[in-house]
Order: C-alpha cells, then structure tokens, then sequence
C-alpha cells in the first residue's frame, strides 16, 4: 500500500462485516482517475459519486458502479470540482456496501487540470 494511500475501516454493525476502503490518492483531477481497492469478506458493491448540497437539499449523482475488489474510475473532465463554501458544497466520495451490511464512504477532493486549449477545441458551445 502507498504511503500516501487514505484508509478508512467499518467495524459492520449489528450483523454486518468489515469493510476496508483505500483510496490511493487524495485528490485527483477532473479528467483523472481515481484508484484504490475495498477489502470485504464478501462481495461489495462500490460507487463513485458526486453530491451537491445547497439550502438544507442534497442531490447525488453516481459517476460509475463496480463490483470488484481493486477499482478505477474515471473522474468526468464535466464533473464538478469539490468545493466547500457556506452555502454551496459539492464532494465527491467512494462508497461501498457489502451484502446489504452499512455503507461505508470515503471522501476525495476533484481539483481543476491545468488548461489546455487542444482539449476544448472539439467541444461545442
């Protein structure tokens, strides 16, 4: 594991297993790719997600969806980047859930890329 890797352990709860998520980079940027693994004793669903939250109402949207131990998932160049204002925040997070167990979620920070005009030259107004 990366020394620089975020690790983030669930206990399980009543009838519920661990579940150890690792995270192998902090921040990422839109356009980038978030890797990292979860250690179940069984199957575990993983989702990567973004949510906004304004006014006292969150919305989430689920970027990708796996069902494996090592994971990848590409961050939308589009996507939103993290942002944690008084009265905007968006996040973006790693959540996993192992046989209908709690979910456990790992937070990540999605930072601007450096520009580039030859990205963009394709994309329609």
């Amino acid at each position: 594991m990366p020394g620089h890797a975020l690790v983030v352990s669930h206990p399980g709860g009543a009838g519920g297993e661990m579940i150890r998520i690792v995270v192998f980079e902090e921040a990422v940027q839109n356009g980038g790719r978030l890797t990292g693994r979860v250690d179940a004793a069984s199957p575990a669903t993983i989702e990567c997600r973004w949510w906004v939250e304004a006014k006292g109402r969150r919305r989430q949207e689920v970027v990708g969806r796996v069902e494996q131990i090592d994971f990848g998932f590409e961050i939308p160049i589009f996507g939103p980047l993290s942002y944690d204002g008084k009265l905007l925040r968006i996040g973006w997070e790693i959540a996993a859930r192992a046989d209908g167990g709690d979910e456990v979620v790992q937070p990540f920070t999605v930072v601007p890329r450096r520009w580039d005009p030859a990205e963009w030259a394709g994309v329609d107004d």
